[in-house]
Protein backbone atom coordinates (compact mmCIF):
# COMPACT_ATOMS: atom_id res chain seq x y z
CA UNK A 1 0.00 0.00 0.00
CA UNK A 2 1.17 2.94 -1.39
CA UNK A 3 1.07 6.44 1.12
CA UNK A 4 -1.88 8.00 -1.30
CA UNK A 5 -3.47 4.07 0.06
CA UNK A 6 -3.07 4.58 3.49
CA UNK A 7 -4.75 8.27 3.74
CA UNK A 8 -7.69 7.16 1.23
CA UNK A 9 -7.88 4.02 3.81
CA UNK A 10 -7.58 6.46 6.70
CA UNK A 11 -10.18 9.16 5.32
CA UNK A 12 -12.33 6.20 4.13
CA UNK A 13 -12.90 4.59 7.88
CA UNK A 14 -13.70 8.25 9.04
CA UNK A 15 -16.25 8.94 6.66
CA UNK A 16 -17.61 5.49 7.23
CA UNK A 17 -17.95 6.21 10.83
CA UNK A 18 -20.26 9.30 10.06
CA UNK A 19 -16.97 12.01 9.89
CA UNK A 20 -18.30 14.47 7.52
CA UNK A 21 -16.46 17.27 8.29
CA UNK A 22 -13.02 16.47 7.95
CA UNK A 23 -9.69 18.45 8.09
CA UNK A 24 -6.29 17.50 6.72
CA UNK A 25 -3.60 18.60 8.56
CA UNK A 26 0.32 18.22 7.28
CA UNK A 27 0.39 19.84 4.36
CA UNK A 28 -1.65 22.54 1.72
CA UNK A 29 -3.98 21.68 -0.45
CA UNK A 30 -3.00 21.07 -4.01
CA UNK A 31 -5.26 19.43 -6.83
CA UNK A 32 -5.94 15.77 -6.99
CA UNK A 33 -4.64 15.74 -10.54
CA UNK A 34 -1.20 17.36 -9.83
CA UNK A 35 -1.27 15.79 -5.83
CA UNK A 36 -1.41 12.25 -7.44
CA UNK A 37 1.61 12.70 -9.42
CA UNK A 38 4.01 13.81 -7.31
CA UNK A 39 6.94 11.72 -5.75
CA UNK A 40 6.41 13.53 -2.49
CA UNK A 41 5.60 11.18 0.32
CA UNK A 42 3.78 14.25 2.12
CA UNK A 43 1.66 15.48 -1.24
CA UNK A 44 0.78 11.68 -1.44
CA UNK A 45 -0.49 11.14 1.85
CA UNK A 46 -2.67 14.69 0.74
CA UNK A 47 -3.75 13.48 -2.22
CA UNK A 48 -5.41 9.90 -0.36
CA UNK A 49 -7.02 11.94 1.76
CA UNK A 50 -9.05 14.22 -1.04
CA UNK A 51 -9.13 11.20 -3.33
CA UNK A 52 -10.98 9.73 -0.42
CA UNK A 53 -13.23 12.56 -0.28
CA UNK A 54 -13.98 13.07 -3.73
CA UNK A 55 -14.98 9.06 -3.56
CA UNK A 56 -17.57 9.99 -1.15
CA UNK A 57 -19.24 12.84 -2.91
CA UNK A 58 -17.36 15.47 -0.27
CA UNK A 59 -15.88 18.07 -2.25
CA UNK A 60 -12.39 19.26 -0.92
CA UNK A 61 -11.33 22.68 -0.15
CA UNK A 62 -8.38 24.63 0.42
CA UNK A 63 -9.71 25.87 3.84
CA UNK A 64 -9.53 21.85 4.77
CA UNK A 65 -5.73 21.95 4.32
CA UNK A 66 -3.16 23.35 6.60
CA UNK A 67 0.50 23.34 5.90
CA UNK A 68 2.89 22.82 8.95
CA UNK A 69 5.88 21.10 10.61
CA UNK A 70 5.12 17.45 11.45
CA UNK A 71 5.96 17.53 15.16
CA UNK A 72 3.82 17.39 18.50
CA UNK A 73 3.76 20.97 18.92
CA UNK A 74 2.96 22.00 15.39
CA UNK A 75 -0.10 19.80 15.79
CA UNK A 76 -0.98 20.92 19.31
CA UNK A 77 -0.32 25.05 17.84
CA UNK A 78 -1.91 24.48 14.56
CA UNK A 79 -5.39 22.45 15.78
CA UNK A 80 -5.25 25.18 18.61
CA UNK A 81 -5.48 28.29 16.12
CA UNK A 82 -7.70 26.25 14.19
CA UNK A 83 -10.37 25.73 16.93
CA UNK A 84 -10.22 29.09 18.36
CA UNK A 85 -10.74 30.47 14.59
CA UNK A 86 -14.34 28.66 14.76
CA UNK A 87 -13.24 25.58 12.06
CA UNK A 88 -15.44 23.12 12.54
CA UNK A 89 -14.23 19.99 11.96
CA UNK A 90 -15.31 16.51 13.46
CA UNK A 91 -12.39 14.34 11.73
CA UNK A 92 -8.72 15.20 11.46
CA UNK A 93 -6.09 13.20 9.38
CA UNK A 94 -2.64 13.66 10.17
CA UNK A 95 0.85 13.39 8.32
CA UNK A 96 2.37 11.38 10.90
CA UNK A 97 1.56 10.57 14.26
CA UNK A 98 3.51 13.17 15.78
CA UNK A 99 1.42 15.32 14.65
CA UNK A 100 -1.69 13.65 15.42
CA UNK A 101 -0.81 13.38 18.85
CA UNK A 102 0.01 17.25 19.61
CA UNK A 103 -3.54 17.68 17.49
CA UNK A 104 -5.35 15.21 20.18
CA UNK A 105 -3.71 17.08 23.05
CA UNK A 106 -4.46 20.56 21.40
CA UNK A 107 -8.05 19.32 21.14
CA UNK A 108 -8.99 18.16 24.52
CA UNK A 109 -7.37 21.40 25.92
CA UNK A 110 -9.83 23.29 23.76
CA UNK A 111 -12.70 20.78 26.13
CA UNK A 112 -13.81 18.83 23.03
CA UNK A 113 -13.82 15.31 23.37
CA UNK A 114 -12.16 12.35 20.99
CA UNK A 115 -13.49 10.67 19.57
CA UNK A 116 -17.20 11.64 20.20
CA UNK A 117 -16.72 15.15 19.21
CA UNK A 118 -13.64 14.81 17.15
CA UNK A 119 -12.10 11.39 15.65
CA UNK A 120 -8.00 11.77 14.93
CA UNK A 121 -6.22 9.53 12.98
CA UNK A 122 -2.44 9.52 12.11
CA UNK A 123 0.38 8.31 9.71
CA UNK A 124 3.57 6.01 10.86
CA UNK A 125 1.97 3.51 13.77
CA UNK A 126 4.73 5.22 15.89
CA UNK A 127 4.63 3.16 19.42
CA UNK A 128 3.54 6.17 21.17
CA UNK A 129 0.48 5.76 19.86
CA UNK A 130 -0.37 2.56 21.66
CA UNK A 131 0.25 4.78 24.94
CA UNK A 132 -1.50 8.41 24.25
CA UNK A 133 -4.94 9.09 25.78
CA UNK A 134 -7.28 7.98 24.07
CA UNK A 135 -4.61 5.52 22.30
CA UNK A 136 -4.32 6.82 18.62
CA UNK A 137 -6.13 5.28 15.57
CA UNK A 138 -2.90 5.13 12.84
CA UNK A 139 -2.03 4.03 9.06
CA UNK A 140 0.87 1.69 10.73
CA UNK A 141 4.06 1.13 8.80
CA UNK A 142 5.46 -2.81 8.53
CA UNK A 143 8.80 -1.75 9.03
CA UNK A 144 9.76 -5.55 8.96
CA UNK A 145 8.74 -5.82 5.13
CA UNK A 146 10.61 -2.77 4.30
CA UNK A 147 13.52 -4.65 6.07
CA UNK A 148 13.30 -7.64 3.95
CA UNK A 149 12.52 -5.82 0.92
CA UNK A 150 16.33 -3.21 1.53
CA UNK A 151 17.90 -6.67 2.63
CA UNK A 152 16.37 -8.63 -0.62
CA UNK A 153 17.47 -5.99 -2.83
CA UNK A 154 20.96 -4.96 -1.61
CA UNK A 155 22.07 -8.82 -1.75
CA UNK A 156 20.55 -8.77 -5.21
CA UNK A 157 22.80 -5.76 -5.83
CA UNK A 158 25.73 -8.05 -4.78
CA UNK A 159 25.22 -11.19 -6.45
CA UNK A 160 24.43 -8.43 -9.66
CA UNK A 161 26.22 -9.30 -12.98
CA UNK A 162 25.57 -5.81 -12.95
CA UNK A 163 29.67 -4.21 -13.45
CA UNK A 164 27.94 -0.27 -13.34
CA UNK A 165 28.51 1.65 -10.25
CA UNK A 166 26.40 1.66 -8.15
CA UNK A 167 25.34 5.27 -8.24
CA UNK A 168 24.87 4.50 -11.73
CA UNK A 169 22.03 2.14 -11.31
CA UNK A 170 18.87 2.37 -11.72
CA UNK A 171 17.47 3.05 -8.46
CA UNK A 172 14.48 0.56 -7.59
CA UNK A 173 11.54 2.02 -5.50
CA UNK A 174 10.45 0.14 -2.20
CA UNK A 175 6.86 0.36 -1.43
CA UNK A 176 6.04 -0.57 1.87
CA UNK A 177 3.02 -2.04 3.22
CA UNK A 178 0.68 -0.31 5.82
CA UNK A 179 -2.21 -1.29 7.37
CA UNK A 180 -4.94 1.12 9.24
CA UNK A 181 -5.07 0.04 13.30
CA UNK A 182 -8.22 1.41 14.92
CA UNK A 183 -7.95 2.28 18.40
CA UNK A 184 -9.59 5.04 20.32
CA UNK A 185 -9.14 7.80 18.86
CA UNK A 186 -11.94 6.88 16.13
CA UNK A 187 -15.49 6.47 16.31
Amino acid sequence: MSCLEGTFTATSYLISRGCRKLFFLGINYLPYEEASLSPNTGIQRMAGFEQALLRNRIQPTAQQFTLCDWTTEDGYRNIIALIDQGVQFDGVVCTNDALALGAMRGIQDRGLRIPDDVSVIGFDGINEGAFSNPTLSTIAFNFDDIAHQAIDTILAQLNSDDELPAGEREPKRLIANYRLVVRESTR
